[in-house]
C-alpha cells in the first residue's frame, strides 16, 4: 500500500511522460480521524430467533497518524491520483449486548469495555477529470478504487485476560465530483462529494471464549455503499508550497449477509448478519509540493 506515495512519478514512467513535463504534486501531513461504528446479528438464518441476537458498539474512537498522496496530470483535463492513510487508535470504548427476544428486550449479557489499541488505514488509487475549466472555478468528476480497513480492541482493566479483535474492511469503486474555487491569487477553496460501492468482510478473535476458533472466531460479509462529503482550504505560500486544512466527514451503511462462526469442533455456525453502520469524521493537515516548479526552481538556482 505505501507503494501510492510515488504513483505521479511512476505513472509518469509508465505512460512515457519526461519527469515533471506535467504537474505533479506530492502532499503530506497529520490526520485525526473520531468514527462511530456498530453491527449486530440474528439468532438464525432467516433474522430471527431473535431477531438481534448479539449486538456491539464502538464510540468514540480517536485515531491518529499521517497521510500521504500525489496526482499526475496526464493531460490538461486528466489527472491520476493515489491516497495513503495510516492512523493508530488513541482512546475508545464500546459495548457488547446479548438479547434473548426481538427488538433488543431482555438483555441476558452487558459487558462495557475500552477500545484504545487498533488502527485506521485508508488506500485509495484511480483518475479525475476536468469537466469545467474558468478563470476562478474548476468541476471535476473522477472514479477510484477504496479500500478501508479498521482494528477494533476489546479491552477491560477488570478482565485483563480480554483481549478480543473485530477487524472491519470497507472496499469497492468510488465515484466523485468536485469543485474548485479561486478566491484570491494565495487562497482557494474546495468541496466534493463521493459515493462508494462496498464490499464488507468484518473477522474477529474473540480470544475469551474457548469453543471458538482462533485468530479468526467469526467472519461476517456482506454489501452496502459509503458516502463522503469534503471540504478543503489551500493557501499558496509560494510557488511550489501550498499548505492546505481538509475536514471530512462521511457515513457508509452496509446491509444484510451472512455470520459464520468457526467452532474448535470443526462445525460452522450460520446465522444472518443484520448490517453495520458507521460514522466517521476526519481532519488533515497537510503540505503539498508541486514538483514540476520546484524542479525549474532548482535548475535555475544550479545554472545562475
Amino acid at each position: 500500500m505505501n507503494h501510492c506515495f510515488p504513483l505521479p512519478i511512476l505513472t509518469g514512467i509508465l505512460l512515457g511522460i519526461p519527469l515533471f513535463s506535467t504537474s505533479q504534486t506530492l502532499s503530506a501531513g497529520p490526520s485525526f480521524d473520531v468514527n462511530n461504528f456498530h453491527w449486530s446479528i440474528a439468532g438464525n438464518e432467516q433474522g430471527q430467533s431473535p431477531n438481534i441476537l448479539s449486538e456491539l458498539k464502538f464510540k468514540n474512537i480517536i485515531t491518529l497518524g499521517f497521510f500521504a498522496g500525489g496526482t499526475c496530470n496526464v493531460t490538461n483535463r486528466l489527472r491520476l491520483e493515489a491516497y495513503y492513510q495510516r492512523n493508530g487508535v488513541l482512546n475508545g470504548h464500546g459495548t457488547d449486548t446479548d438479547y434473548e427476544n426481538d427488538n433488543r428486550t431482555n438483555p441476558t449479557f452487558q459487558q462495557p469495555f475500552e477500545s484504545d489499541k487498533g488502527y485506521l488505514s485508508v488506500f485509495s488509487a484511480g483518475a479525475d477529470y476536468t469537466l469545467l475549466q474558468r478563470r476562478s472555478l474548476s468541476v471535476s468528476a473522477g472514479a477510484a478504487y477504496k479500500n478501508t480497513s479498521q482494528q477494533f480492541y476489546l479491552l477491560s482493566q477488570d478482565l485483563p485476560d480480554l483481549k478480543s479483535t473485530y477487524t472491519a474492511r470497507w472496499r469497492g469503486p468510488a465515484i466523485k465530483i468536485r469543485g474548485n474555487y479561486k478566491c484570491t491569487r494565495s487562497l482557494s477553496a474546495e468541496i466534493s462529494i463521493a459515493y462508494t460501492n462496498l464490499w464488507y468482510r468484518g473477522t474477529a478473535n474473540w480470544n475469551m471464549i474457548a469453543a471458538f476458533m482462533h485468530p479468526v472466531s467469526f467472519v461476517q460479509t456482506a454489501k452496502g455503499y459509503g458516502m463522503e462529503y469534503r471540504v478543503q482550504g489551500n493557501y499558496a505560500i509560494n510557488s511550489y508550497l501550498t499548505g492546505t486544512l481538509a475536514l471530512m466527514a462521511g457515513n457508509t451503511s452496509i446491509s444484510r449477509g451472512t455470520d459464520i462462526t468457526y467452532l474448535t469442533t470443526g462445525n460452522q455456525l450460520r446465522t444472518q448478519f443484520n448490517g453495520a453502520k458507521n460514522d466517521n469524521y476526519n481532519i488533515t493537515l497537510g503540505i503539498t509540493l508541486q514538483l514540476s516548479h520546484y524542479a525549474t526552481i532548482k535548475r535555475k538556482s544550479r545554472s545562475s
